[in-house]
């Protein structure tokens, strides 16, 4: 995960350090028991602190989740960022974004992130805040998948091989 110190640009004030480091532990624990096993204590109890800690600052367990989903999906990003930007052509970019999004090899915590998307879908159908976060968050890999294509684009004019048309063909299809 990043370091949010250095994500914000700065040293971050005790409120937020410790605001993160709940984040954190929700990630964890949901991972490890599911959302509906997980309760605000399971959190408070994984880093020291007493529920009523972790209420002051999400007050229910549905803003937990969405606050951790946030945070994940953040992370997520800002590491996605760095590894493609020290790819030297487009083709490796689209390619690093597929395998990041697609190939649980490639991520370096995989069970617990694919565990944690499937409780997040799950109360997605039936939360209203949760299925507006997960459509934000549809739209923003959206987004960021179709900036690879546009790059990919680039190096095809360019006489890419095959082989990379054919990888931006299928990143297109997982678009659909």
């Amino acid at each position: 995960m990043i370091d949010a110190a250095d994500d914000a640009g700065g040293a971050l004030g005790t409120a937020d350090l410790r605001r993160e480091q709940m984040l954190r532990a929700a990630l964890e624990v949901i991972a490890d028991r599911g959302y509906a096993d997980t309760r605000i204590a399971d959190v408070a109890e994984r880093i020291g602190i007493s529920p009523a800690l972790v209420i002051y600052y999400f007050k229910t367990k549905d803003q937990l989740l969405t606050e951790a989903i946030r945070y994940s999906e953040d992370t997520w990003y800002a590491n996605g960022q760095r590894r493609l930007a020290a790819l030297p052509t487009a083709a490796a970019r689209v390619e690093e974004i597929v395998a990041m999004s697609c190939l649980p090899e490639v991520d370096p915590e995989p069970h617990d992130s694919w565990l944690l998307w499937l409780d997040f879908w799950a109360l997605a159908a039936r939360n209203p805040e949760v299925a507006s976060l997960r459509q934000k968050a549809d739209e923003r890999w959206r987004d960021c998948a179709l900036s690879r294509i546009s790059w990919g684009l680039t190096g095809l004019a360019a006489g890419a091989s095959e082989e990379h048309i054919a990888r931006l063909a299928m990143l297109r299809l997982v678009r659909l």
